[in-house]
């Protein structure tokens, strides 16, 4: 399960991620603050290509293999589906590596320009 909660918080800071955002900055636009500079580093941070690409890599990686996982961290477990789900999770991971990661890194790109 822990792979699950993992995939879930990633999705919900992709969805709330405009207003974390703006949280850390209206934070950060108060400079009497005492953890001023850690708000300003923070959405330095977030703001980063390298931090919004590992973000949808994440998602992306954890979407693919999050029912596998929870197949397999299940008491009733069938070796034959989870087998049949392995094979099938090495396909689609290995189409998101031929594929997706080109179509991501563009799309990235082009938003922070």
């Amino acid at each position: 399960m822990r792979w699950s909660f993992h995939f879930m918080t990633l999705t919900r800071l992709m969805t709330l991620y405009g207003a974390i955002v703006g949280v850390i900055k209206e934070v950060g636009n108060d400079t009497s603050f005492e953890k001023y500079s850690e708000s300003v580093l923070l959405l330095d941070v977030l703001q980063s290509f390298d931090f919004n690409f590992m973000l949808y890599m994440m998602v992306e990686i954890l979407g693919i293999t999050n029912y596998l996982s929870v197949v397999l961290q299940s008491q009733n477990q069938d070796i034959l589906k989870a087998l049949s789900l392995v094979n099938d999770n090495k396909k689609q991971l290995q189409e998101t590596r031929n594929d997706v990661w080109e179509e991501l890194i563009v799309s990235k790109v082009l938003n922070l320009q």
